[in-house]
C-alpha cells in the first residue's frame, strides 16, 4: 500500500512539473488556474526575492510580506486591507445542470491525503481540498499533489480557529497567512477558501473577498466529522445529493475514506458527473450575503 502510495504522489509531482497530469486529468488542470483566475482576479504580484521572513514565523499581529514563491514571485500584506465592495459566498452550483462537488477539508494528513488521491484517481474524479495551512507546510508534497492531480486548493486559514470570534485584524490575518502558505507550495494564490466550522460574519466574508477570494460553502454534509457510521455518511450524501451540490467531506476521517468509492459510484449512477468549486463557479454568479 504503501509503494502504491507513493508511485501515486510521484506521479502526480512529475506532471506538474512536466505539464501532464496523470489519467485524463491533462486538459481539465490545465485550464484550473484559467478559471480560478476569471472568478477571482489575483493580486499584483511584483518581481524580486522577499527578504523578511515567511509568515508564519512571524506572530499573529504582525504585517509582513510574503516568501518568495515558485517563479520568483513575492506579494506584499496590506496593514490596513480596503472594504471589499460586496460579499461574495457561494453555497452550491448550478441547480439546472447534474453536477457535484466533492471538498475535503482539514488536510492535509499524510495517512489519509494519499488513499484519498488514490480513490480519485481511480475513478477519474476531480475534487477540491479545503487545506490548513499550517499543514500544508508541514507536507507541503501532498498539497503539491493535491494540485498537480487536478483538483483545486482552497484556502481553510493558517490555524483552523473560529474566525466569527475574532477580531477583524486577526481574521484578515489567518486568511492571509493561509493564503501565504498555499501559495509558497503550489505557485498559485488560492481563490477560493472556507471558514473553520463554516463560522462567518461580514468580517470574515469581507476578509477573505478583499484578498481575492471566494468564500465556499456547502448544500450537502453527511455530518462525518462526527465519526458515524460509513454507511450513514454514506446514505446522508446521496439522499442530498442533487444539481450543483457542494458536498462537505473531510480528510482524516477513516469512515469517509472506507465509503468514498461507493459514495462517487452512487452519485455516479444518479447520474451526476463531478467538478472542482472552480470549475463549478465558471458559470455560477456568486451572492451578495446580508448578515
Amino acid at each position: 500500500m504503501r509503494i502504491w502510495v507513493l508511485a501515486v504522489m510521484a506521479l502526480a509531482l512529475a506532471g506538474c512539473y512536466f505539464g501532464s497530469p496523470p489519467g485524463n486529468m491533462h486538459s481539465s488542470s490545465q485550464g484550473q488556474e484559467a478559471s480560478l483566475e476569471a472568478v477571482a482576479p489575483g493580486r499584483g504580484a511584483t518581481s524580486g526575492t522577499a527578504t523578511q521572513p515567511a509568515p508564519w514565523a512571524r506572530t499573529q499581529g504582525e504585517v509582513h510580506s510574503l516568501p518568495t514563491v515558485r517563479g520568483g514571485k513575492s506579494r506584499t500584506n496590506n496593514a490596513q486591507p480596503p472594504a471589499a465592495p460586496s460579499l461574495k459566498v457561494i453555497s452550491r452550483g448550478d441547480l439546472t445542470v447534474p453536477t457535484v462537488a466533492l471538498t475535503f477539508d482539514d488536510g492535509p494528513h499524510p495517512e489519509f491525503t494519499p488513499r484519498i488521491l488514490r480513490i480519485l484517481a481511480t475513478h477519474k474524479v476531480r475534487a477540491t481540498f479545503f487545506v490548513v495551512g499550517k499543514m500544508a507546510l508541514a507536507h507541503p508534497a501532498l498539497v503539491l499533489a493535491e494540485h498537480c492531480s487536478g483538483h483545486a486548493v482552497g484556502n481553510h486559514t493558517y490555524n483552523h480557529f473560529d474566525l466569527s470570534q475574532m477580531a477583524p485584524e486577526q481574521v484578515y490575518q489567518e486568511w492571509w497567512t493561509g493564503a501565504a502558505a498555499l501559495e509558497s507550495v503550489t505557485g498559485v494564490a488560492p481563490r477560493f477558501c472556507r471558514p473553520p466550522g463554516g463560522n462567518r460574519n461580514s468580517t470574515v466574508v469581507r476578509s477573505a473577498n478583499t484578498l481575492g477570494m471566494t468564500v465556499v460553502m456547502w448544500s450537502d454534509y453527511a455530518a462525518d466529522s462526527a465519526r458515524p457510521a460509513s454507511a450513514d455518511i454514506l446514505r446522508r450524501a446521496l439522499a442530498k445529493a442533487g444539481n450543483g451540490s457542494i458536498i462537505l467531506l473531510h480528510d482524516g476521517i477513516p469512515e469517509t475514506l472506507e465509503v468514498l468509492p461507493d459514495l462517487i459510484v452512487g452519485l455516479k449512477r444518479k447520474g451526476f458527473a463531478f467538478q472542482t468549486v472552480a470549475e463549478m463557479a465558471r458559470h455560477l454568479q456568486t451572492q451578495e450575503v446580508n448578515f
